[in-house]
């Protein structure tokens, strides 16, 4: 039995091709998966961020101008946090809302947010929810000096209980749907 040289060389360059290939194969794999991953964190980041700045476009609206109070309410696609945030430097000082919205089941994270020197949001620290309620009230001082813009969940009650006839009344004309006035059951299970 004669053995040839040449079909072992040519058994051990097939073996060696079909390892190089794997082996590259895997690498553009790892490489094409890595990217797509930055580009989808990249793309929540800027989205966040967009709904940030969007958020101050739709503050404007809230001006009550001669108004007592204005109610709106904000939708967003996905369930989303609204971070508030003050900082106190300057004149007045200003406010900073950061947005953070799940994707795939984790909360993207943000660090642009949208600065407002010159409006007065009043929220906790974190706001969850798909939809939220914003209404405004005028702050006055013998004189209009800004407006007062109060950010809430839809998700959470607020109850008043045994409220001063005026409040009542002004929180009653608001017919904001999730501040409730009298309201046992509220009482018993929402924000006091």
């Amino acid at each position: 039995m004669t053995i040839n040289k040449n079909s072992k060389k040519a058994q051990l360059q097939v073996s060696f091709a079909w390892i190089f290939a794997i082996i590259v194969g895997a690498f553009i794999l790892f490489i094409a998966i890595y990217s797509a991953t930055k580009v989808v964190k990249t793309g929540e980041t800027a989205t966040s961020a967009k709904t940030g700045k969007e958020i101050s476009a739709l503050l404007n609206p809230l001006e009550t101008g001669f108004e007592t109070g204005v109610v709106t309410s904000l939708t967003m696609p996905v369930e989303t946090r609204v971070y508030n945030r003050c900082d106190s430097l300057g004149n007045f000082g200003s406010q900073t809302i950061e947005i953070s919205q799940k994707s795939f089941d984790k909360w993207t994270e943000t660090s642009d947010g949208a600065v407002f020197p010159n409006k007065y949001i009043f929220s906790g620290n974190v706001e969850e929810g798909k939809n939220f309620i914003l209404f405004s009230k005028p702050f006055d001082l013998s004189f209009k000096v800004s407006d007062l813009i109060y950010l809430t969940s839809a998700k959470e009650k607020y109850c008043f209980f045994k409220a001063p006839k005026d409040i009542k009344e002004e929180l009653e004309n608001l017919g904001q749907e999730n501040i409730l006035v009298e309201d046992v059951e509220c009482f018993r299970n929402g924000i006091r």
